[in-house]
């Protein structure tokens, strides 16, 4: 999944100079055909939904007004019902008719296993990238996701990798996968041809596995000795790896400071190695938090919700610090509202160095909509 907290997605678009939102991050469905024991949205449908006709009055105030670097389609699987896989489509159309000023990259995150229905839709409006969840070798992938689930994602990968352009594999390594990405890497690359591939780490939570949990010590062997081993792997000379970080991995971040990957201190950074065998490695980081500044999900029925309360699915209702149609679609509207919240106050009491870091360098953020909402 793309890492919204780090305010990147997959690293595909680096760190830019912000002057409003960077990643909007949207959940227009609550339908999956897996069940994956990582997964933290659970099985309930929203009676309240935004309609599609919805999605598309607020995307065009979005890509006119707001204007940010990324949308993403991120939830649940917007190929598991043929409405919100057409408002995918409909997205790019009307982005690509718009041509806004600044350019918006728009994509989805997507478990491939239901691509086959649309690959001519997906060959003649395709996204700006397309992330497949792929959680490890087989059957490490199978033993989160289901059995059989690769065998169902396979032929789609051979499929992206000869068809598309800009796709990415998203591991998730969690406790049994975490020491082995070497392997993990190597197999997509000779197996099935990718060479882009963005590292995400489990979190987890009250209604999730709690046994794929990665340690402490896990996360400091992983500096130590997981990624020196990537340096070793042959065939690699043309890949890329995004490592994307943020607070829920600081014993991670504490590891690649003290192993002179990281330099410490920097609230967000992106750092790249160049390795001996030619494998680019990018550290994406978020020190502080980014929520309704930087990153924000919107929740299937208009939640406007920071990035740090992505993973708590079940209180978005209570978390969500302004809401779509309240707003009346307008998403300058929506980002004003986030900003005088009471939850992004409590993000900047709870963060002091996010308090400097904002308060210094993103001064114009708030001028800058209020002079667009006047327009």
């Amino acid at each position: 999944m793309p890492n919204i907290l780090a305010g990147s997605v997959n690293g595909k678009f680096g760190v830019k100079p912000i002057k409003s939102l960077h990643v909007l991050s949207l959940v227009v469905n609550d339908v999956c055909n897996l069940g994956c024991r990582h997964c933290y949205f659970q099985s309930e449908q929203d009676s309240n939904a935004l309609t599609s006709e919805e999605w598309l009055r607020f995307l065009d105030s979005a890509f006119r007004r707001l204007e940010p670097v990324v949308v993403t389609f991120a939830g649940r699987e917007i190929f598991a019902e043929p409405q919100s896989a057409e408002l995918f489509f409909e997205s790019i159309r009307l982005l690509r008719q718009l041509k806004p000023k600044r350019h918006t990259d728009i994509g989805v995150i997507t478990n491939g296993t239901l691509l086959a229905a649309y690959q001519d839709r997906l060959t003649a409006m395709p996204p700006d990238y397309l992330d497949v969840s792929i959680d490890g070798l087989p059957a490490q992938h199978d033993a989160v996701r289901g059995a059989g689930a690769f065998e169902r994602v396979a032929p789609q990968l051979r499929w992206l990798h000869d068809h598309l352009q800009n796709v990415w594999l998203t591991p998730t390594l969690n406790g049994a996968t975490i020491f082995r990405l070497a392997e993990i890497i190597s197999y997509y690359r000779q197996e099935y041809g990718f060479s882009r591939f963005s590292v995400g780490f489990y979190v987890p939570m009250v209604h999730t596995d709690l046994d794929l949990a990665i340690s402490k010590e896990a996360f400091q062997a992983f500096a130590e000795k997981t990624l020196p081993a990537l340096e070793r792997v042959k065939g690699l000379s043309d890949c890329e790896i995004i490592i994307e970080l943020d607070e829920n991995q600081k014993h991670l971040i504490h590891s690649l400071e003290v192993t002179g990957y990281l330099k410490a201190g920097r609230p967000l950074a992106s750092e790249d190695f160049l390795l001996d065998n030619g494998l680019t490695l990018t550290f994406n980081i978020a020190r502080i938090p980014v929520g309704l500044w930087r990153s924000v999900r919107v929740s299937s029925s208009g939640g406007w919700v920071a990035a740090e309360d992505m993973l708590r699915v079940n209180e978005y209702n209570r978390l969500a610090a302004a809401w779509v149609r309240e707003c009346g679609y307008d998403a300058v509207k929506l980002y004003q509202a986030g900003l005088a919240s009471a939850r992004f106050q409590e993000l900047l009491d709870a963060s002091p160095d996010l308090q400097a870091y904002y308060n210094k360098g993103n001064k114009s953020l708030n001028q800058g909509h209020r002079q667009q909402a006047l327009v």
